[in-house]
């Protein structure tokens, strides 16, 4: 006979799962560090990325410039 309980295995797995900020689906991350799930990683260093870019370029190109009220 088993003496693992029977909901041992599903708890486990649970365990091991994250919920993405993103999307709320769960996946399994590949570092402690995970919060996205794969699909919503690449969307999000997209956008990210984007943003940072756009930063970046209207620092260069409105050097000294200041909005008037």
């Amino acid at each position: 006979m088993n003496d693992k309980h029977p909901y041992m295995d599903y708890l486990q797995y649970r365990a091991d799962r994250k919920r993405c900020t993103e999307c709320g689906g769960y996946f399994l991350p590949k570092s402690n560090r995970g919060k996205y799930c794969p699909d919503c990683t690449v969307k999000v260093r997209r956008r990210n990325e984007a943003e940072r870019q756009r930063k970046r370029y209207h620092l260069s190109t409105h050097l000294g410039y200041e909005r008037s009220p």
